[in-house]
């Protein structure tokens, strides 16, 4: 449906004003639905994703090393 078109995600500006031509590797830490690792895959960067949502973890951005689930019972105390 074209309608559907309006939902996609065009880019992220903001990341594509930030990274430099050539590749690279990057960590996408809270990687959601992968659209970040897309477009960055998408330019030949290696991508790691990191998530605490297991079913985010079968979305995949792409060409990416890999997709890692995050461990909440190893996170350090916040402390100031």
């Amino acid at each position: 449906m074209a309608t559907d078109l309006r939902y996609r995600n065009a880019g992220n500006k903001i990341l594509l004003d930030l990274i430099r031509r050539e590749s690279g590797r990057a960590l996408d830490c809270g990687c959601g639905a992968g659209d970040n690792a897309r477009l960055l895959t998408g330019r030949g960067w290696s991508v790691i994703e990191v998530t605490n949502d297991p079913a985010e973890l079968n979305g995949g951005g792409g060409t990416l090393r890999s997709r890692v689930p995050a461990r909440p019972d190893r996170r350090s105390p916040l402390r100031r």
